[in-house]
C-alpha cells in the first residue's frame, strides 16, 4: 500500500507545472519570415544547373591517353 499512496501523491502534486503543447505565435512568424527570406535570397543569387544529354565521343585535345589503375581492384 505504501507504493500506491506515494504514486497517488506524486500524481496529485504538479511540482514542475503543467505540460504546455501549444507554441507561441511568434515561433510561426519567425519561421515564416526566415523561409520567405531564404526564397528571396535563392531567387536573387541562386543558380540552377541543367542536365543535358548529347551524343558523341569525348577525345582529349593532345590525342589518345593510356589510363591504368595503380592497383588491380
Amino acid at each position: 500500500m505504501l507504493f500506491r499512496q506515494e504514486a497517488a501523491a506524486a500524481q496529485a502534486g504538479q511540482y514542475l507545472g503543467s505540460v504546455r503543447l501549444q507554441r507561441p505565435w511568434s515561433y510561426a512568424a519567425v519561421t515564416s519570415l526566415a523561409l520567405a527570406l531564404m526564397l528571396v535570397a535563392f531567387a536573387t543569387w541562386g543558380e540552377v544547373n541543367r542536365k543535358v544529354r548529347l551524343s558523341g565521343v569525348v577525345v582529349p585535345s593532345q590525342g589518345s591517353l593510356n589510363i591504368s589503375a595503380p592497383q588491380a581492384a
